[in-house]
């Protein structure tokens, strides 16, 4: 039997991840992602059982890649609320490049197959990690309070993934800093000028 190519593997996901950007889910075929991916429809399901085996594999690929991402940031120089701000930053620059992203997580996330939700939770719970020891940094620091830095963890990615989802792109360029603030202080009003925070500004 003959083994896959770890690097065809990851041309494919790649040549997936740039019709999904452009597509919905149902108007891309295996066909195409063949075509676009200069393969035999046979050579893809060698590697993918079936479009929703690889769209799996494309969430769990993003996943991956977002956690390194965060945790060269997480474990960067700096006190730890830089490092909390910088974490942001770059989890809103990752969807600012792969905006198809939030749309192929919801529809992994509210998939009934059992494998879907199992796969993608080891990477979660390493995510959820990350961030709560960063958090528990920043309390500990005593520059500001994080109460119960696992339920925080938990908070910040919800406001961040919901956020995201309902804004319309392109984002307002100071979106990240507007979260941190407001996880980190809630409704108090900002230091910076009247409408340094506008949305839609």
């Amino acid at each position: 039997m003959r083994t896959c190519d770890p690097a065809r593997e990851t041309q494919i996901l790649d040549c997936a991840a740039r019709l999904f950007a452009r597509h919905h889910y149902h108007e891309v075929r295996m066909d195409d992602i063949a075509a676009q991916a200069g393969v035999a429809k046979g050579t893809l399901y060698r590697y993918f059982a079936d479009k929703e085996d690889l769209y799996l594999a494309l969430a769990i690929d993003g996943m991956r890649r977002l956690l390194e991402e965060s945790q060269q940031r997480v474990h960067g120089a700096g006190r730890p609320e830089e490092r909390l701000r910088s974490f942001i930053t770059g989890v809103v620059r990752f969807y600012e490049r792969c905006p198809y992203f939030l749309d192929l997580l919801a529809r992994v996330e509210t998939s009934r197959a059992a494998e879907s939700a199992a796969a993608l939770q080891a990477i979660r719970q390493q995510y959820v990690r990350l961030l709560t020891n960063l958090l528990s940094e920043v309390d500990a620091s005593g520059a500001d309070r994080v109460a119960a830095p696992e339920l925080a963890a938990l908070a910040l990615q919800g406001m961040i993934r919901n956020l995201l989802r309902t804004l319309p792109q392109p984002w307002p360029a100071h979106l990240a800093d507007w979260i941190y603030h407001q996880f980190l202080h809630g409704l108090r009003a900002p230091s910076e000028p009247s409408g340094a925070y506008n949305l839609h500004g």
